[in-house]
């Protein structure tokens, strides 16, 4: 009694089902400068170590798609952004980015963005502001992802509050 209205996993697998058929795949891109730690939170999804990962020089060149076992999931790891090349070149190459992926059946476009900020860094820089602007001028949504988070005995260090709170 008062479980009337409760789903049963018959109910529940047959809506994933029927939502997996009309959608197929969702794919998440991960964005970000060099170093934030973006292939890092893909491993993170995945539970083991898909995306090459090093410190130093850049690691992931171009694009690159990893799904997951059931093929529900596809996350897109980009190069990272090198900060101090021409703004309006990168927002460009997004663009063409974006336009590329939106020629692609509906399970092979970019559904959400993700955005790494490495909280070390102090600072969200105007042309990752532009990107994501752009990202979301493009009808993509975005999730800003804090990343490499000092965490202190009282909790998460305060500057990363700080820079949460100002992006």
């Amino acid at each position: 009694a008062g479980h009337e209205d409760a789903f049963t996993q018959p109910d529940i697998e047959g809506a994933y089902a029927k939502a997996d058929r009309e959608i197929g795949r969702v794919n998440i891109a991960v964005f970000g400068k060099t170093g934030a730690g973006k292939s890092t939170v893909i491993n993170a999804i995945f539970g083991v170590n898909v995306a090459e990962t090093g410190i130093g020089r850049p690691v992931t060149r171009g694009s690159r798609l990893y799904l997951h076992t059931k093929g529900h999931l596809g996350v897109i790891d980009n190069e990272g952004l090198e900060i101090g090349k021409d703004s309006q070149l990168i927002l460009a190459d997004l663009a063409d980015h974006v336009a590329t992926h939106r020629q692609k059946p509906l399970a092979d476009q970019i559904h959400l963005a993700w955005y790494c900020v490495r909280a070390g860094d102090n600072r969200f820089e105007d042309v990752e502001d532009e990107f994501v602007r752009c990202l979301r001028s493009l009808g993509i949504p975005v999730i800003l992802i804090l990343t490499q988070v000092p965490i202190t005995a009282c909790g998460i260090h305060s500057n990363a509050r700080a820079m949460a709170s100002n992006i």
